[in-house]
């Protein structure tokens, strides 16, 4: 009813526009038999409007009094891309969300969720205006994705991707397995290549969770500011656990067990000592160091002196960074919990590749906590990671070293 209603308003605003482009194009006013058909069909788009804004306000009240349910009532396409027709309407994510609590709403664009191997549930896709506020992280909300190297979705998001890299692992070393050699008067040049490898990526699906109560749904411009910044949390938090330890089976692989990184085993259990920094410190390469340390390690780290009795950390006031060793530190609830591997990283993330699929899926279901009288709301997205090197680099002394050093168990 609603759908035929719209369309009826749009044929007169069409008619009403084909009116007046006529005249404006014969640079003239309109007759007296076009004045009145103009003016017949503004009085018919004014009354459908009025019916328009009543029909939906008691399907609202309609779906109010039935239990919410996570059904679409209009599928528009199957494509995670498509545009929202009436995406403008949605004038708050508050009201996008109370919309997808009802899941009644004709303007909202369901999505399969085969597309983003999330199953068969999918969800409804997020107007882009809102998808890029939800998105929009920093270096205080998310960990790995402000300081990687970020790869946008591009024409086919979903699609896997490859691309050349060097092989540096093993003896290949530094130069990718170059020799170079001093030649006498002449003799002969060995010929020698370099080793070239490639590097896939292919998004895969991932969700965070959130609960809001259906009052507060029901204040649009109070939903849209929580419902943003919980968003956000979710989505941060569950690609940082994925950045970070995933083990590339239907997820991202993380950096903190794969084969790139450098794990510095520990002087002393379940606590830090200043060697074990500097040993870090020794085994990393990169330009852009930065620690990035267990939030349970903060009394340690700050009253840690170096040998000469100093304090090796300088706590960070008017905007300026802690440091450590001269480095740069990011305090974290995301990283392992003291004394276990990975509990204190010296990282440089621009080696970390990120890769972007489709957009944001949004779906929702009152039943799971329905005794509070909240909605959990799930939020959707394709991404994948990797490091952008398959081994450790070995150095022309023999040492090896990387962008990505963790500090592991004691040795044993």
């Amino acid at each position: 009813m609603l759908n035929k209603l719209r369309n009826a308003r749009a044929e007169a605003i069409a008619n009403m526009e084909t009116l007046n482009t006529l005249a404006m194009e014969e640079g003239r006013a309109f007759t007296a038999d076009e004045q009145t058909k103009y003016d017949e069909f503004n009085a018919s788009q004014t009354a459908l409007k009025t019916q328009i804004a009543t029909a939906e306000k008691q399907e609202t009240l309609n779906a109010d009094m039935k239990m919410p349910t996570t059904t679409p009532a209009h599928i528009v396409s199957n494509n995670v891309d498509a545009e929202l027709v009436d995406d403008a309407e949605f004038a708050t994510l508050g009201e996008f969300m109370n919309a997808v609590r009802m899941g009644t709403d004709s303007r909202l664009n369901f999505v399969a969720g085969q597309s983003m191997g999330t199953g068969s549930e999918g969800g409804f896709l997020i107007p882009k205006k809102f998808g890029e506020m939800i998105t929009s992280f920093t270096p205080e909300s998310a960990l790995v994705r402000p300081r990687a190297t970020v790869i946008p979705g591009g024409e086919n998001p979903d699609a896997e991707i490859s691309f050349p890299a060097l092989d540096q692992s093993g003896d290949k070393g530094v130069y990718s397995g170059v020799v170079t050699t001093w030649l006498a008067e002449n003799e002969e040049i060995d010929e020698t290549s370099f080793s070239l490898r490639e590097i896939s990526m292919a998004p895969k699906g991932v969700a965070g969770f959130i609960a809001l109560s259906n009052k507060l749904l029901r204040n649009t411009s109070a939903a849209s500011t929580l419902g943003t910044n919980l968003l956000r949390q979710a989505i941060s938090k569950a690609e940082d656990d994925a950045f970070i330890g995933g083990n590339g089976i239907g997820k991202p692989m993380g950096f903190l067990n794969h084969t790139s990184t450098v794990s510095v085993n520990r002087d002393t259990a379940s606590t830090v000592k200043y060697a074990d920094l500097v040993n870090m410190v020794q085994a990393h390469k990169g330009d852009m160091k930065e620690w990035v340390i267990s939030q349970t390690l903060y009394a340690t780290i700050a009253s840690m002196e170096d040998t000469a009795g100093s304090l090796i950390f300088t706590n960070g006031v008017n905007g300026i960074a802690s440091t450590l060793l001269g480095f740069p530190v990011k305090w974290s609830e995301r990283t392992p919990t003291k004394g276990v591997k990975g509990d204190v990283m010296l990282l440089d993330l621009s080696y970390y590749y990120v890769k972007d699929g489709s957009g944001l899926l949004l779906s929702a279901s009152s039943h799971v906590k329905f005794t509070s009288d909240k909605t959990l709301f799930k939020v959707t997205k394709s991404v994948d990671g990797q490091s952008s090197m398959n081994d450790k680099l070995k150095l022309e002394n023999g040492e090896f070293v990387s962008p990505f050093v963790v500090l592991d168990v004691i040795a044993g």
